[in-house]
């Protein structure tokens, strides 16, 4: 779908949280997914789709600075009419 430029997947962690009144402490594997805001309300619905918590974490973070190429291959890896 092109909906990201890159995933970096991290090894299994430990987290640690309260979840419907409970303390949880579970393995769980993050992923930073590179994209643009414009992407991000569809690939928020796919993570939705497929993920098998009832809530993840979903979270964006605004590019202030960025290498200007790196940005560019961004929005081209993620140009939907490609």
């Amino acid at each position: 779908k092109r909906l990201i430029a890159c995933a970096n997947i991290f090894p299994p962690h430990q987290s640690l949280y309260e979840w419907q009144g409970e303390i949880k402490n579970e393995k769980e594997t993050a992923a930073l997914f590179k994209t643009t805001s414009e992407n991000f309300e569809a690939l928020r619905e796919t993570i939705l789709k497929h993920h098998s918590y009832e809530c993840p974490c979903i979270m964006a973070w605004g590019i202030q600075h960025g290498h200007p190429p790196f940005l560019q291959w961004i929005k081209e890896q993620t140009d939907i009419e490609k």
